[in-house]
């Protein structure tokens, strides 16, 4: 199994149920850590120290360019790229996937889409077949939704990245070198929702309604999360 790495970057947006899925991945609570990924890359550069076996970068209530309110940004970047030149998989979760498009060449439009609740999705016809993602894109190509809570969304792709799914509004899933990002929440659990929830001020009616919804979709949402806790942990 991988040595694999949590960036979280916000109290309210944890790693959910992958916790219960990777239970011996180290997590770096960004906020109360800042300086703790640019040693992690000094510590690189200077040779003494390996990247992670797999990186997964969580989501957040900041925006992918909000360097001086999130000041670990820069280097949650500078990570992402060196694991993607290594070779060394990355799950980019939300705003980690925004991040991910910006470190690689992408843009991210803030407050250019926004979605809360069940998403549908719609997936390319030309999945890789072979490769270190065959595996993946077998298991997970064709779920038919997934759990979204985002208001920015991915603008363009970076270049030579390969679109695997699309909602209505913006981008889903998408791979460059090897990395994954998805915009939408796998690791959604329900006291997360309820969280997100109660702290976005959502009325009791939209709340229960929301709710529901996820209850019923709830063993689908987390086969999803399967598959991607078993391809980044092996």
């Amino acid at each position: 199994m991988n040595d694999v790495l949590f960036i979280q970057h916000d109290d309210h947006v944890g790693p959910g149920l992958l916790s219960e899925l990777l239970p011996e991945a180290r997590l770096l609570r960004a906020w109360e850590q800042p300086e703790a990924l640019t040693g992690l890359l000094q510590a690189h550069s200077a040779g003494t120290s390996a990247l992670p076996g797999a990186l997964v970068v969580l989501g957040g209530t900041m925006d992918a360019y909000a360097d001086e309110a999130a000041p670990w940004l820069p280097a949650t970047r500078e990570l992402m790229r060196r694991c993607v030149a290594d070779d060394v998989k990355v799950l980019a979760i939300c705003l980690g996937h925004q991040l991910l498009a910006v470190a690689t060449g992408g843009e991210v439009g803030v407050g250019a889409a926004s979605e809360k609740g069940l998403t549908d999705l719609w997936w390319s016809a030309d999945l890789p077949e072979d490769g270190p993602f065959a595996d993946l894109a077998e298991a997970i190509a064709g779920t038919p939704y997934a759990w979204g809570d985002h208001a920015d969304a991915v603008t363009r792709l970076p270049e030579g990245a390969c679109l695997w799914a699309t909602s209505q509004t913006c981008p889903q899933v998408f791979t460059i070198g090897s990395a994954l990002g998805v915009q939408f929440h796998p690791e959604v659990t329900e006291a997360l929702v309820i969280d997100w929830l109660t702290r976005g001020g959502a009325d009791a009616e939209t709340r229960e309604s929301l709710l529901a919804s996820y209850r019923s979709h709830a063993e689908r949402l987390r086969d999803t999360c399967e598959h991607l806790a078993a391809w980044v942990s092996c």
